[in-house]
């Protein structure tokens, strides 16, 4: 595995004896690797303390701040970050430095370039999202940078703007859209929409949806993945967590016209003809392509032999490092893998460590949804399944083909694909174990082979019998033939 997945998987754990346990685990031997890991934690570490540290929310702060106007001026503000951000990339490097003032560091909480930064939304293994607002256009965004900021590697970079560029040639409705990219005192960022509501992760939490709501949501999601692919782009690392759920109102009656519900709709009330009023709706829409893949380059940013993305979601050639391979057909398991998730609660694959997630992505067959959740028809149990088939052929050939059986069985008419077969099992089952399946057509064949020998024995001891009785009867006649003639 690489330092990137190692690291951020490790940054998911928040027990300090249960994440050294697992970097036990996954580092093994690699005492290089293991170093590398640990020394990006501890600058994760200080980074994260010293910005998400809120001087205002301490008595000193407060007694600074005391009478003192909040609002700072932009060239101020650009003043202070440059100084704040100088101070953070020596703390990261380990060298000792006197902290900013007390009005600096606010500031530097509160304004980024444009942006005047409300509240931290979101932090993973590379990168940070803040709440923000863009000053020149008046409007809330989320901004997302590099957690390591001016640290950063080259490779860090390339990864980050390559995620910018791949997203901000998309445009479509259930795509998060990027507004802009850039550099502001050394630290890159881009700015993107605001999505108000939760992620389809959270939702999750609560249990399992409806196979009706989860149908429309993920034929949403089909259709928005579809249409990256064809602009040349492969997400790579789709999951709950990346589909976010944004919560709209429309509102309906003879003289307003509804909107269409992309996802699911509760009537809020109704007028006194019967029609809908006020209607609440969920859209999903897809971001974080941190780790996309663009099909008509060659990336140096991934090689083969590197995992890269979330285990329990991402296609058997993923969990085998095989870059090389990883296409469209991966976006297509992991919209499976989510389907799954949002008929049964929980991933098909998820095990107590990475390395048996990934042994059981590559080797096992998932539970069929039925023995989880009987209420799930069994048509979009089929759809879920073919999804998730380890060969890519043997999977729907593009995202839009997931999204048109989706719909075919929200019309409730015959879908296009078809359970697999008793023989079909069995031979995969042989494939995926050839070992244990040797041993299991040994013994048959030994079965077999002993009950026809008894079979053979007899049916010649009973053929003997018939001989020996035929024997007995012709001498009984010679023997009275005799007696007659006398």
């Amino acid at each position: 595995m690489d330092v990137e997945s190692v690291f951020a998987a490790a940054l998911q754990i928040t027990s300090a004896d249960s994440r050294q346990a697992y970097l036990d685990q996954a580092c093994g031997d690699d005492r290089d690797l293991r170093r590398e890991v640990q020394e990006l934690l501890d600058a994760h570490e200080r980074a994260g303390s010293f910005l998400e540290t809120s001087l205002l929310a301490s008595p000193e702060a407060e007694m600074a701040t005391d009478g003192m106007q909040t609002h700072v001026s932009p060239a101020d503000a650009e003043h202070v970050l440059d100084a704040t951000s100088d101070f953070a990339a020596t703390q990261l490097r380990g060298e000792q430095q006197t902290a900013p003032s007390t009005e600096a560091a606010v500031t530097n909480l509160r304004y980024f370039g444009d942006y005047e930064l409300l509240e931290e939304i979101a932090r993973g293994g590379m990168g940070v999202v803040y709440k923000a607002r863009q000053t020149s256009l008046n409007r809330i965004v989320a901004v997302k940078m590099i957690l390591a900021g001016r640290l950063a590697s080259e490779a860090d970079i390339r990864r980050f703007q390559a995620e910018a560029e791949a997203a901000a040639n998309l445009d479509h409705p259930n795509i998060v859209p990027i507004y802009e990219i850039g550099e502001h005192r050394g630290q890159h960022y881009f700015s993107m929409a605001l999505v108000p509501g939760e992620s389809l992760a959270d939702r999750l939490r609560i249990g399992p949806l409806d196979p009706s709501q989860a149908a429309r949501l993920m034929a949403d999601v089909s259709e928005a993945v579809d249409f990256a692919h064809r602009q040349g782009v492969i997400h790579r690392d789709l999951k709950p967590a990346n589909v976010l759920l944004e919560t709209t109102t429309s509102v309906s009656d003879d003289s307003v016209a509804s909107t269409k519900s992309d996802v699911d709709a509760e009537i809020d009330g109704q007028s006194d003809s019967g029609v809908r009023v006020a209607t609440r709706k969920l859209r999903p829409r897809i971001t974080d392509f941190g780790l996309a893949k663009r099909t008509q380059s060659d990336s140096e940013l991934t090689v083969t032999g590197q995992v890269l993305g979330t285990p329990s979601y991402m296609a058997p050639e993923q969990a085998a490092g095989d870059t090389g391979q990883t296409g469209p057909a991966a976006d297509v398991y992991s919209l499976g893998a989510i389907l799954y998730a949002t008929l049964t609660g929980h991933p098909p694959f998820q095990a107590a460590s990475l390395a048996a997630t990934l042994q059981q992505v590559t080797e096992r067959e998932p539970p069929k949804l039925r023995q989880i959740n009987t209420a799930v028809p069994r048509d979009i149990e089929t759809i879920c399944l073919k999804c998730l088939r380890k060969n890519p052929r043997q999977r729907y050939q593009s995202a839009l083909e997931l999204a048109a059986d989706l719909r075919r069985f929200l019309r409730g008419e015959p879908i296009l694909a078809r359970p697999v077969g008793l023989i079909e099992r069995t031979f995969k089952s042989i494939r995926r174990r050839p070992l244990v399946s040797s041993l299991v057509a040994s013994v048959v064949l030994s079965v077999v082979m002993g009950f026809t020998a008894v079979i053979w024995q007899w049916r010649r001891a009973e053929e003997q019998r018939l001989l020996g009785e035929h024997r007995l009867y012709a001498n009984r006649v010679a023997l009275a033939g005799h007696a007659w003639q006398a």
